[in-house]
């Protein structure tokens, strides 16, 4: 038993994909890697560069594109609906809601499975309603795979999204999987 793929953001940028190749080429590199384009360069940097989904070989292979929605809960950056205890803070989004949606949408236009990362609940939020936009995308004929990295709804939240339900169907309708991890106050 062992290590053999790590599956992530490793792939910040087109020149960090071309690394990863030439790693690969060596002989030396023992652990398959599994990368998600990561969206801080841009979806331009990514289609300009000529890398899409899939692209690599056996070791590297390029399996996504990874969404940011915000930050995490325990370091106070997970986007909260509400400010986090004594405080006045609600934490922050890394994507906009609607750069969430426009991206996602134009990323699974394209084929591309997405990896989306949100933690706090508004964040949860935004994700749900990106999936609800590219399944009610008209141009997508099968908007592909929806990965949720992270997806928990806060021990504090009194009360989880009204509409969760379709929410989370609309995400799984995406394509799937997602991990859900809800807690809630009864």
């Amino acid at each position: 038993m062992g290590f053999t793929s790590p599956l992530g953001g490793l792939s910040q940028s087109p020149g960090d994909f071309d690394v990863l190749l030439a790693a690969a080429k060596t002989g030396r590199l023992a652990t398959r890697i599994r990368a998600y384009s990561f969206y801080t360069v841009g979806a331009d940097a990514w289609d300009s560069a000529g890398i899409s989904q899939g692209d690599g070989d056996s070791l590297i292979r390029v399996t996504g594109y990874k969404l940011v929605a915000d930050g995490s809960n325990q370091g106070f950056t997970g986007l909260q609906r509400e400010p986090y205890l004594n405080s006045d803070d609600r934490g922050l989004a890394y994507t906009s809601a609607e750069e969430l949606k426009k991206t996602a949408i134009e990323r699974a236009g394209k084929g591309w499975h997405l990896a989306i990362h949100g933690n706090g609940d508004a964040a949860i939020d935004n994700v749900l309603d990106a999936c609800a936009a590219i399944r009610g995308a008209d141009s997508l004929a099968n908007p592909g795979i929806i990965g949720v990295a992270s997806f928990f709804y806060p021990a504090e939240t009194t009360s989880v999204r009204t509409d969760s339900p379709d929410a989370m169907a609309a995400g799984l309708h995406c394509g799937g999987p997602m991990t859900f991890w809800l807690r809630h106050s009864e």
